[in-house]
């Protein structure tokens, strides 16, 4: 019988490619964006407003029971024993908050746009959007600086954070009556009380400054989301 030769086998190297982390992550304007910079954008979402909302909220609330609203002497006694410079520090912690997640959210806007759109798309991030208007809605209408509601300035800044609320909601209600079928029972989830709180911060301020139908209208809306 003939010898068998024996041929050692063949090996097969593939060199795996490093990629380098040296370069920094670019935006779609091409523009460079450090590493750590990146991960905050991209880990801070409009979910984050939810802060800056419920301290905006509580600011508000405060404010209401320090007023005089024709309620009995008791009970308004009792409220304006609350200490106006606790009011004032919560104020400027939520406004101050606001103004940082702002800042933030608008640098994401521009190096990540990408993500805020597929937040936009989202039937649950979407409701978040609402809550940097509110926030808005809120401190304004809490601002102790006396602001008159019937005055230019106050009607400007109203309705600059009103007008985004009302195109969330016709993009959200709007969408239950076109072709994506997305009807409430099936894309209902427990964030969708947050654009319940926005019609309803928003008809409060639109009563204040006497556009009484319009208050009507974003308060029925809110109503029958409810």
């Amino acid at each position: 019988m003939e010898e068998i030769e024996c041929k050692p086998p063949t090996q097969l190297i593939v060199e795996a490619s490093i990629s380098s982390t040296d370069h920094p992550e670019k935006n779609n304007n091409g523009e460079a964006l450090s590493p750590s910079c990146s991960n905050i954008l991209t880990k801070i979402h409009a979910g984050y407003f939810r802060i800056s909302l419920s301290l905006g909220c509580q600011a508000l609330l405060w404010k209401i029971l320090t007023q005089p609203n024709g309620v009995s002497r008791d009970v308004l006694h009792v409220f304006s024993k609350l200490p106006s410079t606790a009011c004032l520090l919560l104020w400027c912690l939520a406004a101050l908050t606001q103004i940082s997640l702002t800042l933030v959210y608008v640098l994401r806007c521009y190096f990540q746009f990408d993500l805020v759109k597929a937040e936009f798309s989202h039937h649950i991030g979407v409701n978040y959007l609402y809550a940097p208007w509110i926030s808005w809605l809120a401190l304004l209408q809490s601002a102790p600086i006396l602001l008159q509601n019937s005055s230019l300035l106050y009607m400007i800044l109203c309705w600059t954070f009103i007008v985004p609320l009302a195109m969330l909601d016709i993009k959200i209600y709007g969408q239950w009556f076109t072709t994506e079928k997305r009807f409430l029972s099936v894309m209902a989830n427990p964030t969708s009380l947050i654009s319940v709180i926005g019609n309803l911060v928003a008809a409060r301020a639109a009563a204040q400054m006497g556009w009484k139908e319009s208050a009507v209208c974003m308060w029925s809306l809110g109503m029958v989301h409810y």
